[in-house]
């Protein structure tokens, strides 16, 4: 018989309505063999998201499962190479502030269940009997997919500005040496002059004075 001895802490802005309707927590990049030997999976609250309904305190753990299975994330293809955890047993976790120390970019950590400094005693398990809430689950993606989408779009925005700044820079620089060291032709002032101001180089007049 395999005995679990190992649980997994996770880092979520989802919300306790979202983890029972899914009847799991996603969506997590881990080897789902080593999860899957899990015995809970402790959800912690980032407070800190945009997405984040702002009811828990930071870090702190809100919501214990016990783990059922873990499988293929659902919110695809976003999540392709993304698990699920899945849990049809749960309890709610009080007066566990800072629960989370892990402080790296990761947000998953695996610990030892016996170190999870949880009172089991004093939870109070529910089954969650009915079917995974998938109208529900689907509505929610669509909302954190369109957040994403615009954020990555202003992501590149801001990406592609920088290059053509970076871009313009550095021809300017080009021509100030060339300036500097062997002079500069009239075409080769009026595309430099183009490209840096953008405008079209017929819009630019130079006036040489003797």
């Amino acid at each position: 018989m395999n005995i679990k001895t190992k649980s997994i802490v996770v880092f979520t802005h989802r919300d306790v309505e979202f983890l029972i309707n899914l009847k799991g927590t996603t969506s997590w990049v881990l080897n789902p063999a080593v999860a899957r030997n899990c015995e809970y999976v402790v959800c912690t609250a980032n407070y800190k998201s945009e997405l984040s309904k702002k009811e828990y305190e930071h870090r702190s753990a809100f919501l214990i499962g016990k783990v059922k299975d873990v499988k293929q994330a659902l919110n695809l293809p976003r999540d392709a190479h993304r698990y699920m955890i899945e849990f049809d047993e749960y309890a709610l976790i009080n007066n566990k502030p800072n629960y989370l120390q892990n402080k790296s970019h990761n947000p998953i950590k695996y610990i030892d269940t016996d170190d999870l400094n949880i009172d089991f005693d004093l939870l109070e398990w529910k089954r969650i009997d009915k079917d995974r809430n998938l109208k529900a689950v689907e509505d929610y993606f669509k909302i954190e997919n369109a957040y994403y989408e615009q954020k990555e779009k202003v992501s590149g925005k801001f990406k592609e500005k920088k290059l053509e700044d970076k871009r313009k820079q550095s021809f300017v620089e080009r021509l100030e040496v060339k300036s500097n060291s062997e002079g500069l032709s009239i075409a080769e002032a009026k595309e430099g002059l183009s490209k840096h101001y953008e405008i079209d180089q017929d819009n630019i007049e130079i006036i040489l004075k003797g």
